[in-house]
């Protein structure tokens, strides 16, 4: 096998490099050492190295959905590291959590590293920035009333979490089962049952001796690798995820929320949009003067999400806004 090779312009000694990627922390298909940032190679994970000292950021990059508004949220998450002033290094991750525990421990052991984009810092100042002139800002009465009125219609949301957070989560599994062709559920019903009937075919056929031992275990094996593809699909229908079954629970989770909000008399949203996120982000809309009252900042939000477009990089905090809230405007077509 290849030795572990340097990405950067500084190598370290071999030996050394060997041991620190032995006792590594590995996340995903990197590693953090406490010499070295350990990256994938082309067939193989923690192949290539760079040098923490040569390391001047490392940050997240979530790519999602198409500039058309229409779709759900299909993150591609990546971790990019900058170094030697300006080289990059991305390695793609499944799992948000698991890139934010390597950030975490990039923190640890090297606190000098900034763990945001060069353009994320910017924004980061500029946001600061904004958040204090936000303070200063004069708004007028209505502007304030609607401030107001959403504080209100938060805390009563939080007097009953599981319906907002039942309400979002059903929107994001309609959208998905929305987006899924039935032709496609068609099919992979149909390749799964092909799957089951040649795996008890094979059964049946050995134990009559039509076929030998080894040419039943290939085939049962072909069939049960077949089954395994298509319930992996995760559109395979079944009694309980399928179209009616999702359509009838989201319809239960907005009635739900009707009928609690309908208690207050005085609840300013919609109950399809009912969501504390929605609230934080149509209060920022306001705050910063694109709208004044809260259906004037609802448009507002429905164009901010339909143009949300395939490169735009994101904080962790704006990912996990848009992940819930988009899918409650995009199942209802944003009415």
């Amino acid at each position: 096998m290849a030795a572990i090779r340097s990405l950067g312009k500084e190598s370290l000694d071999p030996q050394k490099v060997k041991e620190d990627k032995k006792s590594c922390r590995r996340f995903g298909t990197c590693g953090v050492g406490d010499l070295a940032i350990y990256m994938p190679g082309t067939f193989f994970n923690r192949r290539l190295y760079i040098p923490i000292s040569s390391v001047s950021h490392v940050y997240k990059r979530v790519a999602y959905s198409k500039a058309d508004g229409k779709g759900l949220l299909s993150p591609v998450l990546f971790i990019v590291v900058r170094y030697d002033k300006g080289q990059e290094r991305t390695a793609f991750f499944k799992d948000l959590r698991e890139a934010d525990r390597m950030l975490d421990e990039i923190k640890r052991v090297a606190p000098a590293i900034v763990t945001m984009s060069p353009a994320g810092e910017r924004n980061a100042r500029e946001k600061a920035r904004r958040e204090e002139a936000l303070k200063e800002r004069k708004l007028s009465e209505r502007a304030l009333r609607s401030l107001r009125q959403l504080s209100g219609d938060k805390d009563k949301l939080k007097k009953s979490p599981v319906l907002y957070q039942d309400l979002a989560g059903m929107a994001r599994i309609k959208r998905r089962m929305d987006l899924i062709k039935p032709a496609y559920q068609w099919i992979v019903l149909i390749l799964f049952l092909i799957g089951a009937a040649g795996f008890i075919a094979a059964i049946m056929l050995r134990s009559s001796g039509l076929i030998t031992p080894t040419a039943s275990v290939v085939a049962m094996l072909i069939c049960a690798m077949i089954m395994i593809l298509m319930i992996n699909t995760r559109i395979l229908p079944g009694p309980v995820k399928n179209r009616r079954n999702v359509n009838r629970d989201y319809e239960k989770a907005v009635s739900d929320m009707e009928h609690f909000i309908s208690g207050f008399g005085d609840f300013h949203l919609p109950a399809i949009y009912s969501h504390p996120l929605v609230i934080d982000m149509l209060t920022r809309i306001i705050r910063e003067g694109r709208a004044e009252t809260i259906e004037e900042a609802l448009l507002v939000l429905k164009e901010d999400l339909k143009a949300a477009d395939n490169t735009k990089v994101v904080s962790r905090e704006e990912y996990e806004e848009i992940v819930t809230v988009k899918p409650m405007f995009t199942v209802r077509d944003y009415e």
